[in-house]
């Protein structure tokens, strides 16, 4: 285990104990949260060593590297990615009309494979053997790390893997090198501020220790990426996010009448979020001048 002495953000070193939660999904321990005193990063810290991160995403129940469609929490997952890549598309089509794309984090290449139906350039990268050799199945330039020769790229996403990403601001700044002078880079993140979070606390599914590193808020994201000289052109909710991590967290919880629990959770926290623009997800969109 690495311990993190200085915020990953800011650089301080005053860093206070935040929340203690367990990793469900693989070793069943518990991993703490801290949070930086200046700037209220949040992240895990101890974490785990490069060596040994690997280990904590071995689950059939990982989902989007094994695309199994076993159980309840399994067919909401394929419910709301089927919906949540049209949306994503249009965002895209919103900005770039064809081009070339980087999945960088691309699990099984569900993304990808959208991507390549609209005639773009598509290039995945992903670390895990198993996700890739599934999306190498549906697209053919599929890589555990970024080459060193590649095209630039007019769009670059991260759905959900920024958080996962253990050097941050030196992997940022290697795709950021590889993006087109007018290009778009798309970041989906769990947002730690929203009505669901706050109601679950230390068993938000969110948090997902110790695989999640880091915990985004509105602030923190755009301070992030301005840093390196993107302009930010939006941000967008992910309503169905609220039900599926609601749904998680309750099952994990092991309650009663989990089901309309979760859908009760997920429905408020996404009708708050209409007037505070906290949802469970967001989609940050930066444009490289």
């Amino acid at each position: 285990m690495i311990t993190i002495s200085e915020c990953p953000l800011c650089n301080s070193n005053n860093l206070l104990y935040y929340l203690t939660c367990k990793d469900y999904l693989v070793s069943k321990k518990e991993f703490t949260l801290d949070t930086c005193s200046s700037c209220g990063f949040i992240f895990t810290n101890p974490i785990p060593d490069i060596t040994t991160l690997g280990a904590y995403y071995k689950s059939d129940q990982y989902i989007s590297h094994s695309d199994t469609k076993k159980g309840l929490i399994s067919r909401l997952y394929h419910w709301a990615r089927k919906i949540s890549v049209k949306k994503k598309w249009s965002l895209i089509e919103d900005y770039v009309a064809r081009g070339t794309i980087l999945d960088f984090g691309c699990g099984t290449g569900y993304f990808l494979s959208h991507a390549n139906t609209k005639k773009w350039l598509c290039v995945g990268v992903e670390p895990d053997a198993g996700a890739r050799a599934i999306a190498m199945d549906k697209v053919k330039q599929v890589y555990n790390s970024l080459p060193n020769e590649c095209p630039v790229f007019n769009v670059i996403t991260l759905w959900h893997v920024l958080e996962h990403i253990p050097n941050l601001k030196e992997q940022l700044s290697h795709l950021i090198q590889n993006l087109e002078s007018n290009g778009i880079i798309l970041i989906a993140v769990p947002n730690p501020k929203s009505f669901d979070a706050g109601f679950y606390g230390k068993d938000w599914a969110a948090y997902d220790v110790p695989r999640h590193l880091y915990h985004f808020k509105q602030t923190q994201m755009l301070d992030l990426l301005q840093s390196f000289g993107l302009k930010h052109l939006k941000t967008i909710g992910m309503p169905a996010d609220s039900f599926y991590v609601s749904l998680l967290t309750e099952q994990r919880r092991n309650t009663i009448w989990s089901l309309p629990k979760a859908f009760c959770i997920g429905l408020f926290s996404n009708l708050r979020a209409r007037f505070t623009s906290e949802y469970s997800s967001l989609i940050y969109i930066f444009k490289k001048p």
